[in-house]
Parts: structure tokens; C-alpha cells; sequence
């Protein structure tokens, strides 16, 4: 008898402390009250980027396939059942890993890609979620330039037909909404960067910063060229952001955030913007 309630009281308490973890896990996101929301998800190593406008919504990048649920809650809890733009910056599993899942449960109007292809399951996948819902991405050879509501962006396409380094096939996006300026820029290393900066002399006001925190020998001058006053870092607890970077980052003023504390939210109501991380 008393093994049979020690047995039940523990299988009550293990119940409680599932509860309990599933409920911390589920953080309420800040909601901005008005103008641009950009969320940045915390999903480990991974890209998975959210831009809301006035009714509108787009995507940079999916994460991986096993982070997709987190992905779709993120778009279910906001009410979004259909994407103006999804915005592939390249193949990598850590970005393009939840596609399938979205292009399946999620209406999605036009998809950005760049132009490449790669063996993988996960690229597999993607192409066959694309052939069933009947989408023709449009492979990005040369920058795009399109509305988001009341602001704009501009995919920067890769300037070279092939690269050793996959990561340099990254397509990076920028977005203009009054005064306020973002970018976000894939896993671009120093050949994408380098290219990046001969056609793109402006500032920014938030930088995702490239690769997940990796430093290479131009991300102290792409640093120095977008200036970012904020900038946020996706990574995990155990795979964090090189320390060359940060001080980098320190040593320029700027105020960085790392997604292994959490989601990131940026508010712009076109003036100014505010970051915060709950």
C-alpha cells in the first residue's frame, strides 16, 4: 500500500513538473503596439525570422525540421494562416530545415530563393512541398526590390554563379520602414560580405549578424560599414558566438543580443525602434 501511494505520488509530481517546464517554456511574446514587429526565434543554431506590417507577414528562413512546431505555434498564437513572402537565404538544414512543414500548413503567396541546388533530405523535402502546393519559387539572380505595406525591401542576390563555401550563396535582406533600416544577412562569410559592401554603402539601425556569431577576416569592416546600434546573434547555449565578434561588437558600441537568452522582438513605429527579449 504504501509503495502503491509513494508510486502515485511521484507520478503526480513528475505530471506537475511536465506542467510546469511546458508552461515556463511557452514564454508570452511582448506585442508592439503599433507599426513594424520583427521576432527573431529562439531555436537554437538556427534562422527563423517573422516581419509583421500593417496585416502583412513575411518569413526569413525556417530553422530546422525538428524546431518547426515551434515555428508554426510562433504563427499560430499571432493568427497568421498566410505569408505574403517566404525568404530562403540558402539550403543549410538550419534555415531551411522547417519549409516543408510551413508550405504545408501555411498559405505562402511568393518564394525567394537563391540560385543553387543541394543534395540533402532536407532540400528534398523542401522541393517536394513546393511540387504539391503548386509554387515556383523565384530563384534570385540579381537584387529584388518589393513593398512590405508601408515599408521596403531588397534581397541582395550572390554576384557569383558558384562558390566553394555554400554559405556565400546567401541571399541577404534588407528592410526600410521610415527611418529605420534592418538587415539580416544569412550566413554570408567574408566573399558574400565583402561583395555585399561594394554595392551597399548605407547603414543600419539592427543587424542579424551573419553565420550565428562567426568572425572572418571582413567582419570587422562590415561592422564598421552597417554601424548597427543593435545587433542579435542566433545561437544556442552550447554553440555560441565567437568572443572575436563580440568584443568587435563591444568595441563599436553596439548593443547586442543573443538568442540563446531568448526570442527577440524589435518594435519600429517607422522614428525609432525598440528591442526587447523577455
Amino acid at each position: 500500500m504504501r509503495r502503491s501511494l509513494r508510486s502515485g505520488l511521484f507520478c503526480l509530481f513528475t505530471v506537475c513538473f511536465l506542467v510546469l517546464f511546458a508552461s515556463c517554456r511557452q514564454t508570452v511574446l511582448p506585442v508592439c503596439e503599433d507599426g513594424l514587429t520583427v521576432t527573431v526565434l529562439d531555436i537554437g543554431k538556427a534562422d527563423c525570422i517573422l516581419l509583421e506590417l500593417d496585416g502583412q507577414a513575411i518569413m526569413i528562413d525556417t530553422g530546422l525540421s525538428e524546431t518547426s512546431g515551434e515555428m508554426l505555434r510562433l504563427l499560430d498564437q499571432k493568427s497568421i494562416s498566410d505569408l505574403d513572402a517566404l525568404i530562403i537565404s540558402h539550403f543549410d538544414k538550419d534555415h531551411l530545415g522547417g519549409a516543408a512543414a510551413l508550405l504545408q500548413n501555411i498559405s505562402v503567396s511568393t518564394v525567394y530563393q537563391p540560385d543553387y541546388a543541394e543534395d540533402s533530405k532536407t532540400y528534398l523535402a523542401y522541393l517536394l512541398a513546393l511540387s504539391q502546393t503548386e509554387i515556383t519559387p523565384v530563384e534570385t539572380t540579381e537584387n529584388i526590390t518589393f513593398s512590405f505595406a508601408d515599408a521596403e525591401i531588397t534581397i541582395y542576390a550572390p554576384q557569383e554563379e558558384s562558390y566553394e563555401n555554400e554559405n556565400n550563396y546567401s541571399l541577404m535582406v534588407s528592410l526600410t520602414y521610415g527611418d529605420s533600416r534592418f538587415l539580416f544577412a544569412g550566413d554570408a562569410k567574408s566573399k558574400r560580405l565583402q561583395e555585399f559592401l561594394r554595392e551597399e554603402a548605407g547603414t543600419f539601425d539592427f543587424v542579424k549578424m551573419p553565420h550565428h556569431g562567426s568572425f572572418n577576416s571582413s567582419s570587422a569592416a562590415f561592422i564598421q560599414s552597417v554601424s548597427p546600434t543593435y545587433a542579435v546573434i542566433t545561437n544556442s547555449a552550447t554553440e555560441g558566438a565567437e568572443p572575436e565578434l563580440l568584443e568587435e561588437l563591444q568595441d563599436f558600441g553596439t548593443e547586442t543580443y543573443l538568442t540563446s537568452e531568448g526570442t527577440v522582438v524589435v518594435c519600429s513605429d517607422g522614428d525609432s525602434l525598440q528591442v526587447l527579449q523577455p
